[in-house]
């Protein structure tokens, strides 16, 4: 199976046939955006955001509500470009953000998105609950650049991590072995050391219906924040029964 069908069986169609289960799932703001918010109003007056993997528009939706009680009046116009490979989430968020931009692409292709993007430039660019969706280390890697080139000087690249091996109702749920093996026979995929399958249940019914998902090492990440012009300026745990399911990393751009 080549990188790019196991982005379409496993993250596209997967989003797309769960589409309405997991936008009802996934309403409520995560608590580690509270701080991702103060660190964007320190660093920027004028907030335009490029969201890559922005899904149903819950971290959109986020970011309108805050700038609305930052700026009086309920019809404040978000700087925003939201991108997605799921035609079925970005429905939702078109349908319940319809002032905002959002496009089908997918992330693992570059060309695409500079396509999309175009010569737009962003005071923050966001891949939240993105980055374990991303087959291949070098398709993470060029994501990453392609997150901080769409960025003005001193502009905040913000992404995060997820901690799901770290969470026991998670972790026990994670297939291993035979599973797998089932799961991908009569394919040819060569998956990479911190991959796994991940079920979703809908009804109780589990059958065929699994993420991939990737685990970070302290090694990856470390890799993950080595970006040419780009400073860690913080990074923290949030989010889950642990207050750690998540991992946040904050990079600024630095000055030519």
């Amino acid at each position: 199976m080549s990188i790019t069908k196991l982005t379409e069986e496993f993250v596209q169609d997967f989003y797309d046939r769960n589409a309405s289960s997991w936008d009802n799932s996934r309403q409520a703001f995560w608590p580690g955006w509270e701080k991702l918010w103060q660190l964007i109003q320190t660093h920027e007056k004028d907030i335009s955001v490029l969201d890559l993997g922005c899904g149903n528009g819950r971290w959109a939706q986020f970011l309108l509500n805050k700038q609305r009680s930052v700026i009086s009046g309920t019809d404040t116009v978000l700087q925003y470009l939201g991108l997605d490979i799921s035609a079925q989430l970005l429905a939702i968020a078109k349908a319940n953000l319809p002032s905002l931009q959002f496009f089908q692409v997918d992330l693992t292709q570059p060309e695409l998105i500079k396509e999309t993007v175009g010569k737009r430039q962003f005071t923050t660019s966001c891949l939240l609950a993105v980055l374990h969706h991303i087959p291949t280390k070098q398709k993470r890697k060029q994501l990453l650049i392609n997150a901080a080139d769409a960025l003005v000087p001193k502009g905040l690249l913000i992404f995060t991590t997820w901690e799901f091996l770290s969470e026991p109702s998670l972790e026990r749920k994670v297939l291993r072995g035979k599973a797998v093996a089932e799961l991908i026979k009569n394919q040819s995929l060569s998956l990479e050391t911190g991959d796994y399958f991940l079920p979703w249940q809908i009804a109780g019914v589990v059958e065929q219906n699994f993420r991939f998902v990737h685990s970070f090492s302290v090694a990856e990440k470390a890799d993950l924040i080595d970006l040419p012009g780009m400073e860690l300026i913080a990074e923290y745990y949030s989010d889950g029964r642990n207050a750690k399911l998540n991992h946040y990393f904050v990079l600024q751009k630095q000055p030519l």
